[in-house]
């Protein structure tokens, strides 16, 4: 082959040489002047050719090359030494040549260690020809070989096919391979071998060498995202034998193993058992901790079925009858946190009115998280139920929904209100929350703000009208009281109170058109809205630039404690209940073209609930159907139009209750 200046070129000329040199390192030509070799075999290779696939032995080889040219120096015939230094001088010469002699033996061959004769061959095969054959037997073998000769080609491939091969008899013997190394490709391959082993933990704790896992690499399985096990059992027996596998230098990490074990989700008598043996110590602690939780967690239920009643008949109903079940399979466990390891959002639910028509002041705090995961893959577990007051039915259970995810935890200054009230309002702005209003026995004005940098409750100012079943929401910066009913359970209040937190001082405002309570209210991008009321089917809207209301729209009947929420230039009004009951539907009120549409009904009937909006979801926590409190918590996803009944669920029925979300706790 030829071109246009004369030059011509034979294509096959370096595959005629490459062929050509392997038939001489077959024949084993004295051409052949360089011996690799494993324990057992050894193959001569022409030098020059391994000398540019192999920097290993191209530095070596270059090493031998400046060693020699040092060995070569004049003597000086000029020299002199007595004859008692005959004897010493002959040893010394005797003692350069063996080196010499050694030198030369290590720089003409290279040991590979203890490898099989056909992977041998088959390295030898790649420098002539330029490829090789790999599978499950040889991968490693070839990686390892490969590694000290640094012929990258092949330690790449050994990587992209143990990668695409990984299964329960190969993951930990790669893992622990590799983990040896420490270039970024092989740690890739290890993170691989931690996903996989985490992905399968079930089938792989059938594997001895699980117990050989450095602690590295099992807190690495425990904490990874994708970490999977079908009985929380299995790993605390497991994490039992591993801490006595190696006592002396494994029980450090007991601690930090302990924590990745879900012990709520083990039944009670497990968790007494573990108690009671002493050879579980390391576990004791939690598992306290657990009890104490699920103690908290199934109170109401217990108060429910079990306090002393004089209504024989309900005791019987509430004994014998199992509570519908709705999907639960998203479990979570409480945690104890301070203000300073708080960073996502957060959901917190204030006070409220529970089964026994007692008011509670308890608090529950949840993080929000955001989680992608179809409702139908959600198992449902025959023996475990979630009481509701209502059958969710199959179609319901299946529908796919995203859904943030929600896990409670404590913190320990917001567990409790400093004082009760019912009827009340809460509101968070920048670092602090607000509570104001309800009412004991009378409705007060009093106010209670909790400092959230500080951890602590601070006396809030005082309302100028005592006010309770009133709404009290933020706009702009400011906080708005709004309507509710008087001191004394006096007249119902068309009053509205505004707080600067800069000035700390409540100022009246305009009043609304119409007295209302019991209503519902939502922030818009010009004011704020209020929504019905008892005996009242009117909308009004206040404009903070004029201070001035003006009526919205009208709805079709009054609606009592409803969810009102401003999403879009729309304010969408949820549940609530007229006179035949609670209410389902959800109904959507255009700011921008002044019609009403209907929107998605919801799953659940529900009036008297706390709403808050955070992204594009809405939270309906709590509330009561038209006989009880719930403890079951709706989420409406404002993107794709969908309702769900979130597994996380608050710690007792509830109706009436407050709720806000803030960053900064």
């Amino acid at each position: 082959m030829s071109d246009i200046n004369g030059r011509f070129i034979n294509p096959m000329g370096p595959n005629d040489l490459c062929q050509k040199l392997f038939q001489q390192q077959q024949d084993k030509i004295s051409e052949c002047d360089f011996l690799l070799e494993c324990d057992t075999h050894s193959q001569v290779v022409h030098r020059c050719l391994l000398r540019a696939v192999s920097p290993t032995i191209d530095q070596l080889c270059s090493e031998e090359c400046i060693n020699s040219d040092s060995n070569h120096t004049d003597s000086d015939p000029n020299d002199f030494h007595s004859d008692d230094d005959d004897d010493y001088h002959e040893n010394d010469i005797n003692q350069d040549s063996d080196k010499s002699h050694q030198i030369r033996q290590v720089k003409n061959s290279f040991h590979l260690g203890n490898i099989p004769a056909n992977t041998l061959e088959a390295i030898v095969n790649y420098i002539y020809k330029s490829e090789i054959l790999i599978n499950d037997t040889n991968a490693l073998e070839l990686f390892n070989a490969c590694s000290l000769l640094k012929i990258q080609f092949i330690q790449d491939a050994c990587t992209d096919y143990l990668k695409a091969s990984l299964n329960d008899n190969n993951c930990l013997l790669i893992m622990k391979n590799f983990n040896t190394n420490n270039s970024n490709e092989d740690n890739k391959l290890v993170n691989e071998c931690i996903k996989y082993a985490a992905k399968h933990f079930d089938s792989m704790l059938e594997k001895d060498e699980m117990l050989n896992a450095t602690p590295d690499e099992l807190l690495r399985m425990l904490k990874h995202t994708e970490f999977c096990i079908q009985d929380e059992w299995k790993l605390i027996e497991f994490i039992h034998s591993w801490i006595n596998h190696d006592q002396t230098n494994r029980y450090s990490y007991a601690d930090q193993l302990t924590k990745q074990i879900r012990f709520q989700l083990l039944d009670t008598e497990k968790l007494l058992e573990i108690l009671e043996n002493l050879e579980w110590a390391i576990f004791h602690q939690c598992v306290k901790k657990a009890l104490i939780e699920l103690g908290q967690l199934s109170r109401q239920s217990a108060i429910a079925k079990w306090e002393r009643k004089s209504d024989l008949p309900k005791d019987a109903e509430l004994n014998s009858s199992p509570p519908p079940r709705v999907a639960s399979s998203l479990k979570t466990c409480s945690n104890t946190k301070t203000t300073e390891m708080l960073s996502d959002t957060t959901l917190v639910c204030f006070g409220g009115r529970l089964s026994d028509k007692r008011f509670t002041m308890s608090i529950t705090c949840f993080e929000i998280s955001q989680l992608t995961l179809p409702v139908n893959q959600l198992s449902l577990d025959e023996q475990e139920f979630v009481e509701c007051d209502e059958i969710l039915s199959d179609d319901i259970i299946r529908e796919s929904f995203t859904f943030p995810y929600l896990k409670q935890f404590i913190v320990p200054n917001l567990q409790q209100m400093p004082s009760m009230r019912k009827g009340f309002g809460a509101v968070s702005l920048e670092n602090r929350i607000y509570l104001f209003g309800g009412r004991p026995k009378t409705s007060l004005q009093s106010g209670e703000i909790y400092d959230i940098s500080e951890e602590s409750w601070l006396e809030g100012p005082k309302l100028n009208v005592g006010r309770s079943w009133f709404c009290l929401t933020e706009c702009d910066g400011l906080i708005f009281a709004v309507g509710g009913v008087g001191d004394d359970a006096g007249p119902i209040l068309s009053s509205v109170e505004m707080l600067d937190p800069r000035v700390n001082k409540w100022q009246l405002l305009s009043p609304m058109i119409r007295p209302r309570f019991g209503f519902g209210i939502c922030p818009t991008k010009k004011g704020m809205a209020v929504v019905g009321g008892v005996d009242e089917q009117t909308v009004e809207l206040y404009d903070i630039k004029s201070g001035k209301w003006q009526p919205l729209a009208k709805m079709e009947e009054a609606r009592e404690a409803p969810s009102v929420f401003a999403y879009d230039d729309s304010i969408y009004i949820c549940g609530g209940a007229n006179k035949a009951g609670c209410l389902n539907r959800t109904n959507i009120f255009s700011l921008k073209t002044g019609e009403w549409s209907q929107g998605k009904s919801m799953i659940l009937h529900r009036a008297f609930t706390a709403t808050r909006i955070w992204k594009e979801f809405v939270f309906l926590i709590g509330g009561r159907n038209n006989t009880e409190p719930s403890n079951l918590i709706q989420a409406y996803n404002l993107k794709t139009n969908e309702w769900a009944v979130l597994p996380q669920t608050l710690p007792y029925y509830v109706s009436s209750c407050c709720a806000i979300t803030t960053n900064v706790l």
